[in-house]
């Protein structure tokens, strides 16, 4: 899950928050330990489901989950963080009681679904007037046009690292 949230991270929001699983950036003040795990808190419910019948596998939520524990290892201090994105608000998640947690099956078939399912609202989130987002893809277009992004690396997106053409990103 921390892979997932580290390439999520990277490549929708264009921010490297890989060093922040361990503690918040020492050099760019804007990485904070806490948004890399609110990330995780979206995705920590992944699992991969296989169908007996169909023998297919999914990529699915589980029902269940809790906020997330992480501790810097600078500064030994643990915290708590749900589902986040870079800096908005922290979402609320039912609590069901475990066996309650999934919507009742298909006639189709298919994989169990969660009453309350967090990856659709992260890809919400992600698209709907992010400005993050919405920088990241146009310095990502950009790079593949011109060879080289507004701003570069196209993942240090950041106060420090400012883009060569603000007017155009």
């Amino acid at each position: 899950h921390r892979l997932l949230a580290r390439d999520v991270s990277r490549l929708l929001l264009g921010r490297n928050l890989e060093c922040a699983q361990c503690h918040d950036h020492p050099t760019v003040v804007d990485y904070k330990q806490s948004e890399f795990f609110g990330l995780v808190a979206f995705l920590d419910r992944s699992y991969l489901y296989r169908d007996k019948k169909t023998n297919q596998s999914f990529l699915i939520e589980k029902g269940l989950g809790k906020p997330l524990e992480f501790t810097s290892v600078f500064t030994s201090e643990s915290k708590k963080t749900g589902p986040q994105l870079l800096g908005g608000a922290m979402i609320e998640v039912p609590v069901f009681e475990e066996g309650k947690e999934l919507q009742e099956a298909s006639d189709k078939g298919g994989p169990p679904l969660p009453k309350f399912a967090l990856r659709p609202l992260l890809a919400k989130q992600l698209t709907s007037q992010n400005r993050a987002f919405n920088r990241n893809l146009a310095n990502r277009l950009w790079a593949m046009m011109m060879g080289l992004g507004v701003v570069s690396p196209l993942d240090m997106q950041h106060p420090a690292n400012p883009a060569s053409h603000p007017k155009l990103l």
